[in-house]
């Protein structure tokens, strides 16, 4: 699962929060040769151009969706959605669902920041990798 996003904020805030999501790790559910279900961790990685896409297992979804907080604050902003749909489409992604569980937020440091939500997308699930194993291809 990847979500795209924009940043914007105090670069030192901005900087603190890169370090915390880049090191940011997640179960990760797989099936091994025998057909055994098993978990690892996987570290989350952030693939910055500003433009932000962050890749985490599916599983996953409901807690990062609600740790970026996405949108708060957006009424200093005024209605940005416009801007960013051509973003939406350029990435090939769906809208960001409004109803996000609100779970416990992971800290992951957004003072004197915003991310602004562009979209997300699937990947591809019970990928066959060459070690034999079944995932999804993140």
């Amino acid at each position: 699962m990847e979500v795209f996003f924009v940043s914007r904020g105090m670069n030192e805030k901005v900087e603190k929060w890169k370090k915390y999501i880049e090191t940011w790790m997640h179960p990760y559910p797989y099936i091994d040769k025998e057909g055994n279900k098993k978990s690892m961790n996987i570290q989350g990685w952030l693939d910055p151009i500003q433009l932000w896409g962050y890749a985490f297992p599916y599983e996953q979804r409901d807690k990062v969706l609600s740790a970026l907080q996405f949108g708060v604050g957006h009424d200093k902003l005024g209605n940005y959605s416009k801007f960013l749909y051509p973003l939406r489409k350029i990435l090939k992604c769906e809208p960001i669902p409004k109803d996000i569980p609100k779970i416990k937020p992971t800290y992951i440091g957004l003072e004197n920041m915003q991310l602004l939500p562009i979209g997300m997308r699937q990947d591809i699930k019970d990928a066959k990798f060459p070690d034999g194993t079944i995932r999804e291809q993140i």
